[in-house]
């Protein structure tokens, strides 16, 4: 019995189907022989069926580097994203289109935004901060803010207390009017002076940047507590009944002075206070009144 070859086996196929794609790894099962003999021999035979299609090759609209399928532009070019605004982009979480001013940016994503929108992205926070990780991140990172910008938490503090108080009242977002408005301040020396604004319109708030110069008797003396008393409040709640008691917002060396004399008839003073003040008063060698 005349044994058939593989490339007689190959043209009686090629007969039997002289279209559509051939698959190598199918043949080379049914014909015991490897599927590197059955494309050598397809390339004998003059056959392309075989051959895989060719990947598309894209390139960037701006300098012509060859960038992946699924994107856009290239990693220079991403963040020219900014001068596309008024077009909807897809969130990756809730598959919705949305405006560009609807996502965070962002220094690490390759075209300066996040693929969650603020909705999203509020959402997964949430769920984040429940956890024992992120209630534990969040008290991090609080303290680290609070150490590095503290006139910024004063003014938070301030305006939370206000709230509390009912001295301040919670406002409409100034743009869409929404009820999930945050004060936001343009100058933190003012800590009153504020805009209420939701997370989507923060970008819309005008203001100019301020250049924040720190009270000098403040600072010094919040230096001064924190290195006498750790792990505290005081003296953003001194500063607080300072400023209500003497209707100020800059607490200057002779309210300092006075305060430590009248402690006693200033409501939310002690002892404490009056020992922390004198000390540092004698640093910075200020003469207390007789």
């Amino acid at each position: 019995m005349t044994q058939v070859s593989t490339r007689e086996q190959l043209q009686i196929y090629l007969k039997e189907h002289p279209i559509g794609k051939i698959n190598t790894v199918t043949l080379s099962k049914e014909l015991g022989v490897s599927r590197q003999h059955i494309c050598k021999t397809l390339d004998n035979l003059g056959e392309t069926r075989h051959h895989r299609i060719p990947k598309v090759i894209k390139h960037c609209p701006k300098c012509e580097t060859i960038i992946s399928t699924k994107a856009t532009f290239c990693r220079s070019h991403a963040r020219l994203i900014e001068k596309y605004k008024g077009k909807l982009y897809l969130c990756k979480i809730c598959k919705k289109y949305r405006l560009l001013e609807h996502f965070a940016k962002s220094k690490i994503a390759h075209s300066g935004y996040e693929t969650r929108c603020l909705d999203c992205r509020a959402k997964w926070q949430r769920e984040y901060y429940r956890t024992e990780r992120g209630r534990q991140s969040h008290s991090n990172s609080t303290r680290s803010l609070a150490q590095k910008h503290p006139e910024r938490q004063r003014a938070y503090y301030q305006v939370y207390k206000a709230l509390q108080s009912g001295a301040l009242t919670k406002e409409l977002c100034f743009r869409c009017n929404s009820e999930n408005a945050q004060a936001i301040h343009s100058d933190y020396n003012q800590p009153f002076s504020i805009t209420w604004s939701c997370l989507t319109c923060r970008n819309f708030v005008p203001m100019d940047k301020v250049i924040y110069i720190p009270n000098p008797i403040e600072e010094g003396f919040r230096i001064f507590t924190k290195a006498k008393i750790k792990h505290t409040n005081s003296f953003g709640k001194w500063m607080q009944v300072l400023k209500q008691h003497y209707n100020t917002q800059e607490i200057t060396s002779q309210i300092f002075v006075s305060s430590i004399k009248e402690y006693k008839q200033i409501n939310g003073l002690g002892k404490q206070y009056k020992d922390l003040a004198s000390l540092y008063a004698e640093e910075l060698l200020i003469k207390l009144l007789p």
